[in-house]
């Protein structure tokens, strides 16, 4: 404490000399001494807003001049028995009060004003996987007392941060799969930050269908009695299978004669109300067996095996697996391919490919012609003979929908099916379509019963006077049992009599 000595000014010396009488004697000021006992009451907010207010008292004190000690320059006056509240951010300051006496007197005091923000707490991430993308993750956060966090998502070396807002959210896509280590730091004002680490594993699981196309994708072969597995580049990108990549089996001399190769899915097979499995495969040549069996994960007692002989040689053929007697209860993960089974191996090749469950086929309007419901002011569809049966589409009977002239843009129809469609299983509707002209949006849409949940996707398309198939991706619709399939055909244009025709509507993976 520092007390300061106030010398009367010269205004009150004349005053003294010319005016004072015995009635009016202030030789009772000299008495009076500084302000004495002065103090100063802090009040920090525990809300990390750097709060503080601020009560002087003290003894002798007409008002206070409050230097904060931070970079406000001028003091704040506050008279007896009034507080006022400053904003710091976090550190030590060094607050100066300086108490004013009714005589001028001083009294300067320092007190140490210490403002630290509470780190962040309970910081808790929020990471899903994109249903889009296995690759794909979403990240967001929440934490008590955090303004702002950056994540790490551990991929990259000297990786320079995302910033993530409060209530927002942050994507990230994995080049290639593995387990990566992300890292959310959340910071607020102060200087002490809060983070959290997470071990977040990439992968790409194997399941049906497999093409071998994929460069993320684990195809470890599992080989046994002196065959050997790999994928190598399609030998022979002709026919029924232009891919870039297959499966090779080398059933090399003298290998055993039940010696194959198998990969082992990463998920059992979804079988539905289809129950075989279709695979392209290359054979130098045919009246072989080829011989697929389903295995269980861990018990090879739960195991089913189908043989089928090929018939083309030097050339890709479509061989199907009919699993109908497997126990439905059991879960097979491993597939297993022998080829030339029954005779020991002589340095053969053989190729393998499009390992799927065969397309589930809905509607090819061949026997009983479902309900149609048209909407729109078109004329009815009806079930008439194919206009084309030698290209891609070679059934006797079609749909045809005539979009009449003046009927509405929306125009279409629709028909139900007599069980939910397997958008678990199948995430593609094919539909062969035939127009009168290419570049027309063509939109199929699915609905539940009542129509409350319905899914639409629009494809255009390219083929004018010949069918065309069209494969509508159905991947993103939301769960519900679809039994309504909607049909538009050039969608936002009125109609002009045009007739159109589609077929072949089926499930695919």
């Amino acid at each position: 404490m520092k007390s300061l000595k106030y010398t009367f000014s010269l205004c009150l010396s004349v005053l003294f000399f010319m005016g004072c009488t015995e009635d009016n004697n202030f030789d009772y000021l000299s008495t009076i001494n500084a302000p004495s006992n002065v103090t100063t009451l802090l009040q920090i907010t525990k809300d990390n807003s750097g709060l503080v207010t601020i009560i002087p008292n003290g003894d002798g004190v007409v008002s206070f001049d409050i230097y904060f000690g931070d970079d406000t320059i001028e003091p704040v006056n506050v008279k007896l028995g009034e507080s006022t509240t400053h904003i710091y951010t976090e550190g030590v300051y060094s607050l100066k009060l300086v108490a004013n006496g009714i005589t001028g007197l001083k009294t300067e005091v320092i007190q140490e004003v210490v403002v630290s923000f509470k780190p962040p707490e309970n910081l808790v991430p929020v990471i899903t996987v994109d249903p889009g993308d296995v690759s794909t993750i979403n990240v967001s956060a929440t934490a008590d007392f955090a303004t702002g966090f950056e994540v790490y998502f551990g991929d990259v070396p000297d990786e320079v941060p995302t910033a993530l807002m409060t209530g927002g959210t942050v994507s990230h896509t994995y080049e290639t799969v593995g387990d990566y280590e992300l890292r959310i730091v959340a910071s607020n004002a102060g200087s002490v930050t809060t983070e959290i680490t997470q071990t977040i594993s990439i992968v790409n699981p194997l399941v049906l269908p497999i093409d071998f196309e994929s460069t993320t994708l684990n195809y470890t072969f599992t080989d046994f009695g002196g065959a050997l597995g790999s994928v190598v580049a399609n030998p022979d990108m002709s026919g029924i299978n232009t891919s870039a990549r297959v499966g090779q089996s080398f059933k090399q001399n003298g290998s055993e004669v039940w010696a194959g190769t198998f990969l082992q899915l990463d998920e059992p097979i979804a079988f539905s109300s289809s129950k075989s499995i279709k695979v392209n495969t290359w054979s130098p040549s045919s009246g072989i067996t080829i011989k697929m069996k389903l295995e269980n994960a861990t018990n090879p007692d739960i195991a089913i095996e189908v043989d089928v002989v090929n018939t083309v040689a030097n050339g890709w053929e479509t061989l199907l697996f009919d699993f109908s007697a497997l126990d439905v209860s059991q879960e097979y993960h491993k597939v297993v391919l022998f080829f030339d089974f029954g005779n020991p191996g002589s340095d053969d090749t053989y190729y393998f490919d499009a390992i799927e469950l065969p397309p589930l086929a809905v509607e090819d309007f061949e026997g009983q012609a479902p309900i149609f419901t048209v909407f729109g002011n078109i004329a009815d569809v009806t079930i008439e003979s194919n206009p084309n049966t030698t290209g891609i589409n070679s059934t006797l009977k079609s749909a045809k929908l005539t979009k009449t002239s003046g009927s509405e843009v929306w125009a279409g129809a629709f028909f139900e099916v007599p069980a939910p469609l397997d958008l678990t299983t199948y995430n593609k509707i094919r539909v062969l379509t035939y127009s009168p002209t290419s570049g027309i949006v063509i939109k199929l849409k699915l609905e539940n019963i009542d129509a409350s949940i319905v899914h639409e996707v629009d494809i255009t398309n390219t083929v004018a006077n010949d069918w065309e198939e069209l494969v509508y991706d159905f991947s993103a619709a939301p769960v519900a049992d679809y039994v309504k399939i909607v049909i538009f055909f050039d969608f936002g244009n009125s109609g002009t009599d045009a007739e159109y025709y589609y077929d072949g509507i089926e499930l695919r993976n």
